[in-house]
């Protein structure tokens, strides 16, 4: 009965220590899944706050965008040839008739001056004199 009794304590022996060996997989499984679930509530925070910061900037840059289309269509029109403005063009014409005005009244001041230096010349008899210009330059 010995005999029989030794297989019997040497099997139980070996299912023990199998039961041992499976238990300590199933802590160290356990350990694991626990390690996975600390690491993964402690990410989530992280990862939420990129993605609210992703999103943040995504919608500045669709405004700055936007911000360009807007100043863009001022200059140039859909077939990508340059807008005519108006205004500014209305606004360079009239500078550049006033300019023109100003600088006729200048030349005329000259040729009046001439004139007037022309006579007093005259009046003191003053050999070297000043011609007066035509009206024509």
């Amino acid at each position: 009965m010995k005999e029989l009794q030794e297989p019997k304590v040497a099997i139980t022996e070996k299912t023990n220590t199998e039961n041992q060996m499976s238990m300590e997989k199933l802590e160290e499984a356990h350990a694991k899944g626990q390690l996975i679930e600390k690491i993964t509530f402690a990410l989530l925070p992280l990862l939420f706050s990129c993605v609210v910061y992703l999103m943040s900037a995504l919608s500045t840059l669709s405004h700055e965008v936007t911000v360009l289309n807007s100043k863009i269509s001022l200059v140039v029109t859909s077939d990508n040839k340059q807008a005519t403005n108006t205004g500014a063009e209305l606004a360079r014409e009239k500078l550049r008739q006033d300019l023109e005005k100003e600088i006729q009244k200048n030349r005329d001041m000259i040729g009046d001056n001439r004139q007037h230096i022309a006579i007093l010349e005259d009046r003191m008899n003053i050999p070297n004199k000043v011609k007066p210009v035509s009206n024509g330059n």
